[in-house]
């Protein structure tokens, strides 16, 4: 410790805030209900795809070392980093753990605070929907595709879970700004 900073077990120490420390938080997410039933099922899902991405790197890693490759590894570890990340997002913003700069937004008055943060939920899910819109185009252009080494995944299936995790993410910014509406809450 430096010079200048008490040690924890002293009495009278002062508080140290760390970089994880940053203040109020919004009210916790209720974690009963159909979304969070929800937000755990994709959770798992995601974790699953995640191990299964680490296995198939792992399995590319050791053939190697054996002196052989195995083409289809490199492929589905891509393709799974794709799913899980993805999914995790939605899960991100379910639980709002996603990055908030709220600096100039405490200084607001508190009703001035809940239209602003309405008129972001609205402005998220207008792009939301403009990405789910690219992502069924693209899913649809891409039907008949399969990846080289691993035929047995289309193409067009990385392009449903990205649709999945954007109505979701839909279906939560939703769900948190009726919340918001309802209780007059003034934290994103």
């Amino acid at each position: 410790m430096s010079a200048g900073l008490p040690k924890p077990s002293e009495a009278g120490a002062e508080r140290v805030i760390d970089q994880h420390d940053a203040g109020e938080r919004p009210a916790p997410v209720s974690d009963r209900g159909l979304l969070a039933g929800i937000d755990r099922v994709v959770e798992a899902v995601a974790l699953t795809m995640f191990v299964a991405m680490i296995l198939s790197v792992l399995i590319q890693v050791g053939a190697r070392f054996s002196g052989f490759s195995v083409l289809w590894t490199e492929e589905l570890a891509r393709i799974l980093l794709i799913c899980s990340s993805i999914l995790a997002i939605a899960v991100a913003v379910r639980r709002r753990e996603h990055i908030i700069v709220d600096y100039f937004f405490e200084r607001f008055t508190a009703r001035t605070r809940r239209a602003l943060l309405t008129a972001f939920d609205v402005a998220i899910l207008a792009f939301l929907m403009v990405w789910l819109r690219g992502a069924l185009r693209l899913a649809a252009l891409n039907a008949d595709t399969v990846h080289v080494t691993v035929p047995w995944i289309a193409v067009s299936h990385v392009y449903w879970v990205e649709a999945f995790s954007i109505v979701l993410m839909m279906i939560f910014v939703a769900s948190h700004c009726a919340g918001r509406l309802r209780n007059g809450v003034e934290q994103p």
